[in-house]
């Protein structure tokens, strides 16, 4: 894309918008870490569009075990899948995005999967949390929305890694043909890895900035290789058929809560969320999920929502997670806010009546007090 775009306002009148260059490569990364969705996982993948949660900026890469820092790079963002993504930033005037930025990324990728380790990662990513005032477990807590639990995420960034399952990307405001060409390559060769470029055009008039994000790279034949791994989104009978008979039983129950009036149901990949509706606003209730690779089957009973949406909640959280716990059916994680099933539990019909009742007087209990 090149030249203008132009811009109706409410107004009615039309501006025009030039393509203008970043006046530094820091405006681009800063935009970056602001706005991830300028990353187009929608268009890296339109059948489960990526969504970026940043680890880190400027995150030391050694290049051996336990050395120091001999690289930073840009970003670190992780995917949904817990797949590590390393940004590299230029701008299009720098004479280094014709080809030593492949040289540079391929080492970085060389050596990310040596030589970070995923508890290096996770002070980072906790780190940058706390700088900004955030506390590291809710975010990623509302990141995942019940695809993995926290502490199964970053065994599985771990296992990704260790396994060359990365992916890498150029970032500019304007990719060269030649870069295009090598990404095209590069991406149909290597199987695990996925490389690709996107260009973040930056159209500019007195009032209004407009970034128009555009991934290259790709290949109908790379898309189709790395997609062959990808999980398609449950539903209820895929999800059961799963399961062992108990566990099936458990989340037959859990699953006919969709039946009750102000709960929604949503499928992913790996499971399902189970929410429930206080006015135009939903709070996640519950959360499911399929074992995967070395990950096992789970349940999750999780409060950060109501926590989030419900004022003074506490008292009420502290309420309905213990007397999740007294079932026997569920544990505590490292989270006030959150409960998880027991990897072992013994199911019955009268186990079951217990476990809704608990439910249904949690949200009778939100809707009262909020």
């Amino acid at each position: 894309m090149a030249g203008s775009i132009f811009l109706i306002q409410n107004n009615g009148i039309l501006s025009k918008m030039e393509d203008t260059p970043y006046e530094k490569e820091l405006d681009l990364q800063r935009l970056l870490a602001e706005y991830p969705d300028l990353l187009a996982g929608d268009q890296i993948d339109t059948n489960q569009p990526r969504r970026w949660l940043l680890i880190s900026r400027e995150m030391a890469l050694p290049s051996e075990e336990d050395g120091p820092g001999r690289w930073l790079v840009d970003h670190l963002f992780v995917d949904q899948d817990a797949i590590p993504t390393i940004i590299e930033t230029k701008r299009g005037s720098n004479t280094q995005i014709r080809r030593e930025i492949v040289g540079q990324v391929l080492e970085y990728a060389a050596n990310a999967i040596l030589y970070w380790p995923v508890d290096v990662l996770k002070d980072n990513f906790q780190n940058r949390c706390r700088a900004e005032g955030q506390d590291p477990d809710q975010v990623l807590s509302q990141f995942l929305n019940g695809i993995f639990d926290n502490q199964d995420f970053w065994k599985r960034m771990e296992s990704n890694l260790k396994s060359g399952k990365i992916r890498l990307l150029f970032v500019s405001d304007k990719i060269p043909e030649t870069l295009t060409r090598i990404v095209e390559f590069m991406n149909q060769q290597m199987r695990d890895t996925e490389i690709l470029a996107v260009e973040i055009r930056q159209f500019v008039s007195n009032d209004h900035k407009a970034l128009v994000p555009r991934v290259l790279g790709q290949t109908e034949e790379a898309k189709a290789a790395k997609s062959s791994v990808s999980l398609p989104r449950q539903d209820e009978r895929m999800f059961l058929n799963s399961l062992s008979e108990e566990r099936k039983l458990f989340h037959e129950v859990i699953l006919s809560l969709k039946d009750t009036d102000g709960f929604r149901l949503n499928w992913t990949a790996r499971g399902y969320s189970l929410s429930y509706a206080l006015g135009e606003k939903y709070v996640l209730i519950l959360q499911g999920n399929l074992p995967y690779g070395n990950f096992n089957e789970g349940c999750y009973s999780t409060f950060w929502s109501i926590r989030d949406n419900v004022p003074s909640s506490a008292d009420l959280i502290k309420k309905y997670s213990e007397r999740l716990l007294a079932t026997g059916l569920f544990e505590k994680t490292r989270s006030p806010f959150e409960v998880r099933c027991k990897p072992s539990i013994t199911f019955d019909e009268e186990k079951g009546q217990e476990l809704l009742q608990i439910f249904l007087d949690l949200t009778s209990s939100l809707r009262t007090i909020s």
